[in-house]
């Protein structure tokens, strides 16, 4: 979903998958995402409906969540 710049779908996948698959690798797997979307330009996230505080905040809520 990210090669297709659908951030906001992707996210969604992330969290729903995260509720049902409480492990370390789910961990890894939102880190990672995180860091892709952190890696993408201004310009590139606004033109897909994502910007750099959704990070932010995407990547705290991921933490607080699921991080055991």
């Amino acid at each position: 979903m990210i090669s297709d710049k659908k951030y906001n779908e992707a996210e969604n996948t992330l969290f729903q998958f995260a509720e049902t698959n409480r492990c370390d690798e789910v961990i890894e797997i939102g880190e990672w995402f995180y860091k892709k979307l952190e890696s993408k330009s201004d310009d590139e996230l606004l033109k897909n409906n994502f910007s750099r505080s959704e990070i932010k905040a995407g990547l705290k809520d991921f933490t607080l969540n699921f991080n055991s």
